[in-house]
């Protein structure tokens, strides 16, 4: 259905209708106004001057919208389930309201200069925070306050809203750098102010829409790619000529920049750094072990040595991390999450947490702060929660600054209480290693991509009992690691009770295995094929 606002609608003063609205055009004094709808919470805004025309269905834009309308001489009202627009006749400016009433975007003034140059001015609340605009190298994940040039103009603000520029033409965000109340985007030169405007209200629900209109898949594939051939949904963080401790630098910050940018697959190269000394391209491959994607110019022609060593542990690690990270390459195509979830992304309540831009997590689960100089050391932010380091077992409470040390080859990990971790083994049809750190309840669905369907696995205390559940696509064998318990009683499977044994190399599938130094319960089972195997512990305590 197409509706046109125009003065001859002045008669309907008080007129409303309830429509499947795909597009609503308004006349405005000097143009008009577009709204196409994707969804009852994502619309394509489009804003021509004289002698220029909106599309009429761009890419994206619904069918099936249902668009309570309301017009009068002075604006357009717009409803649907979560959003109200008001469009002003007189300039054409337009105000976002969720279904509370509370005004998410409200522009102050647009204008249009003789040589092509656009101007919006929107309202910037107290405590409204910016993220996104693409691959930057700024220590400071939100960007309030900044002057930004970007190629990439996707902006997310913290009042639960992104907006998805779409006018040619580069870009600069002034996000209260000149006036605190306001921030401002140039774009010059353009002719139409064009941008889809999606309501999460969180950061994840602004991709999940953001990815109903351009949709990605996710790349599966985690050795080093060649650069000459990334998949087209990849993003190269632009190598410098040559590696140093600050272009190292410079590709973590852009790296999760770019995720929070809607680029999911951000790629990590490791050319630049060949050259480098020993700690530096150990540093470099530190961070290519947990990057979305790596890729190289060729494959090196390295000797046995010290690098060689090093780089063939970047490659175990991961091959460790492949089935993690294939439930979340997944989720790319999914519901358009970043591989790599930046601090402000995942702990959006956390005020601190949304200033960090050198640290990030693999998917939900597992804390990532890679180091980047030359000392072994770094401060590390922990969110909410509690967090196992894996290199060490130790438990840390959140909401808190640390500091820890780290051997070469080994980037600091912490696993979130409550989380599974599934890692490969490392020996050719040894079982699946799960960590999973109670006593938070704990879920992980498995990907498995040959069959495009779904392992799950469960893991909760029960009553005082622990039960570890495997609903298993494959047939397979799985070792648990269970953190940071008391030593069990008896440990079963059905109705079968385990083995205990003595020496952790003596584990096989039914037997069992109590690390009193650790505290960590180590659980070999026999998954048969799309059967459910239960298991059980139970405790003298």
């Amino acid at each position: 259905m197409f509706r046109v606002w125009s003065p001859a609608l002045q008669c309907a003063l008080l007129f409303a209708t309830q429509a499947y609205a795909t597009q609503t055009l308004v006349q405005v004094e000097d143009g008009e106004v577009a709204i196409h709808w994707a969804s009852t919470s994502s619309f394509r805004f489009c804003r021509a001057w004289p002698g220029q025309k909106c599309e009429a269905k761009p890419a994206g834009a619904s069918n099936i919208i249902q668009v309570k309308q309301s017009f009068s001489s002075t604006e357009a009202l717009l409803s649907t389930e979560y959003l109200t627009l008001v469009v002003q006749r007189k300039d054409g400016l337009i105000r976002v309201l969720n279904a509370k009433g509370e005004e998410l975007m409200a522009e102050v003034s647009v204008t249009r200069s003789s040589d092509g140059e656009i101007r919006v001015v929107r309202k910037a609340e107290p405590g409204e925070g910016f993220y996104g605009l693409g691959p930057r190298a700024e220590r400071q994940a939100d960007a309030r306050g900044m002057r930004i040039a970007s190629l990439r103009p996707f902006l997310y603000s913290t009042k639960g809203y992104g907006l998805h520029h779409l006018s040619p033409g580069n870009y600069v965000f002034d996000l209260g750098a000149s006036d605190t109340q306001y921030y401002a985007v140039t774009i010059r030169p353009a002719q139409r102010l064009e941008y889809w405007f999606y309501y999460g209200p969180t950061f994840k629900g602004v991709l999940e829409e953001h990815s109903l209109v351009s949709p990605v898949n996710g790349v599966m594939e985690f050795g080093v790619l060649d650069r000459r051939r990334l998949p087209p949904q990849a993003t190269l963080l632009d190598p410098p000529q040559r590696g140093s401790w600050r272009t190292l630098e410079e590709t973590l910050l852009k790296m999760v920049h770019a995720s929070l940018s809607a680029l999911p697959l951000p790629v990590f190269d490791l050319t630049p750094y060949r050259d480098s000394d020993l700690l530096l391209y150990g540093r470099a491959l530190e961070l290519a072990s947990v990057a979305p994607l790596v890729s190289e110019a060729e494959a090196p022609q390295l000797e046995e040595n010290e690098k060689a060593s090093l780089r063939a542990e970047m490659l175990a690690t991961r091959r460790r991390l492949t089935p993690f990270l294939l439930a979340y390459a997944d989720e790319v195509g999914q519901r358009g999450y970043p591989v790599l979830h930046p601090l402000p992304l995942q702990y959006p309540g956390d005020s601190e947490a949304r200033k960090i831009a050198d640290q990030f997590l693999l998917g939900d689960e597992l804390l990532v702060a890679p180091l980047y100089t030359p000392e072994n050391r770094r401060r590390v932010y922990l969110p909410m929660g509690i967090w196992t380091e894996l290199a060490t077992n130790r438990i840390y409470q959140g909401r808190q600054w640390i500091e820890v040390e780290s051997t070469p080859g080994a980037v600091p990990l912490f696993l979130r209480n409550g989380s599974i971790l599934p890692l490969e083994n490392d020996l050719p049809g040894a079982p699946m290693i799960l960590h999973y750190t109670p006593r938070l309840a704990a879920e992980f669905f498995l990907y498995e991509p040959d069959l495009g369907r779904y392992s799950q696995l469960h893991a909760a205390p029960a009553g005082e009992l622990m039960r570890l559940e495997i609903d298993s696509r494959k047939t397979r064998s799985y070792q648990w690691i269970v953190h940071h318990l008391p030593e069990p009683k008896e440990i079963t499977t059905g109705q079968i009770v385990l083995t205990r044994i003595q020496q952790a190399d003596q584990l096989r599938p039914g037997a069992w295995y109590y690390d009193r130094e650790g505290r960590n319960v180590h659980i070999e089972v026999a998954v048969i094929k799309d059967q459910v195997s239960v298991t059980h512990i139970s405790f003298n305590e």
